[in-house]
């Protein structure tokens, strides 16, 4: 889920978010009624934030495993909403720039966060990917190079498995959002 460390007092109010993908839900539920929402990849954005002690480096609001059915590992990084809440958020988001991006309350909800959809809010600013990108990823290399100057000062290798959780999380492919 996405980390808050070292939020310096920030609460998780009126967050920017951008929705990575969407998929329409297909199917019924346990008692048998038609699904007709949205699985949504929301993911905190990181490409206005200046100061990199305050950038999320696992921006996605989900992050869960689940077994398929031939015993193989999956990922799963999406938010459910219903049809109303997502048609509620695309009416306010910013679709001009890479993703569509707006403003909301989080929340936590099981292994995540979850947003608050009566709390959204449009965004100004579009959204852009590569800075996104960018600025996570330079959020990581510092906080993987604190780590390994405050291993050293204590005389402990870096744990490997710590060293690999700054590698960017996978992002699932999904249609285009419009």
């Amino acid at each position: 889920m996405a980390t808050y460390r070292n939020r310096g007092g920030r609460s998780m109010k009126s967050e920017r978010l951008y929705i990575a993908n969407a998929f329409e839900q297909k199917g019924k539920t346990k008692n048998g009624m038609e699904m007709n929402g949205y699985n949504l990849q929301v993911g905190v954005a990181n490409d206005l934030t200046e100061d990199k002690t305050r950038v999320i480096t696992d921006p996605m609001l989900r992050y869960d495993t689940y077994t398929k059915a031939d015993g193989e590992k999956g990922k799963n990084m999406t938010v459910a909403v219903s049809k109303n809440q997502y048609d509620a958020i695309m009416a306010v988001a910013n679709t001009d720039g890479d993703k569509p991006v707006f403003h909301a309350d989080l929340f936590p909800k099981g292994s995540g966060l979850m947003l608050d959809t009566k709390t959204v809010k449009p965004a100004e600013v579009p959204f852009n990917i590569e800075k996104h990108r960018e600025v996570t990823a330079e959020a990581r290399a510092m906080r993987a190079a604190e780590r390994a100057a405050k291993a050293a000062e204590e005389g402990a290798p870096v744990p490997e498995a710590e060293a690999q959780a700054e590698q960017p999380a996978a992002q699932a492919e999904g249609p285009e959002m419009g």
